[in-house]
């Protein structure tokens, strides 16, 4: 189900990724204001909540798409992983451009149908932003269930926040965002899912939902 490339693609975006979102604890090591010790903890938080939202995601899109016999695999952008190591870079870990890569779609070279319906096509995209919902709501018991100053509650609302801001902004509807694809096949359903992970990032971001 996966060949030697995609493996690669996949581990290095979800490396890059990582480091991106872990950008401010590595400009504090470098300032002297945290040791090496506590950036490595921050970098492997991050890189376990980011890391593992983005393999979520982008293999439901995948294995999604292979539900309905069609080919698929994910395939890194070079572009957009220097963009999101530069951005970070440039303004000290305070903004990410989580474009890493995407997963390719293609209809077998024996099947005489045309390429995904528009609601196929929608579904695949759906699911990457469910998947994050759905990774969020399993990180909230830790976060609910231990402070946020210990290691397994700093776990559960980074990886709560992570998962939703990342279902709240790939449904963002520009192309290619996955939320264009949702809303050209169903305005009900990119609105309710919209509305839901934008809800509850903005209840977050106040301080009403988990605040980090």
């Amino acid at each position: 189900m996966f060949t030697s490339d995609e493996l690669r693609d996949l581990a290095i975006s979800g490396v890059v990724l990582g480091f991106c979102f872990s950008a401010r604890s590595f400009f504090n090591w470098i300032a002297g204001y945290t040791s090496a010790a506590a950036y490595a903890l921050t970098f492997l938080i991050a890189l376990l909540t980011v890391g593992l939202g983005f393999l979520a995601h982008e293999l439901c899109h995948k294995f999604t798409a292979q539900s309905f016999g069609l080919w698929a695999r994910y395939q890194m952008w070079g572009v957009g992983l220097m963009l999101a190591l530069a951005l970070s870079l440039a303004t000290g870990g305070r903004f990410v451009f989580a474009a890493p890569g995407a997963v390719l779609i293609a209809t077998p070279a024996y099947w005489f149908e045309a390429f995904p319906t528009r609601k196929q096509n929608g579904l695949i995209a759906l699911a990457g932003p469910a998947a994050n919902i759905a990774l969020a709501l399993a990180f909230s018991p830790l976060a609910l269930a231990y402070p946020r100053t210990s290691l397994l509650g700093a776990i559960g609302r980074v990886g709560f926040f992570v998962n939703v801001w990342l279902a709240a902004f790939n449904l963002i509807p520009i192309p290619p965002m996955d939320g264009h694809k949702v809303l050209s096949w169903s305005v009900g359903v990119w609105a309710l899912a919209v509305c839901l992970a934008w809800g509850v990032l903005i209840l977050q971001q106040v301080g009403l939902i988990l605040p980090l």
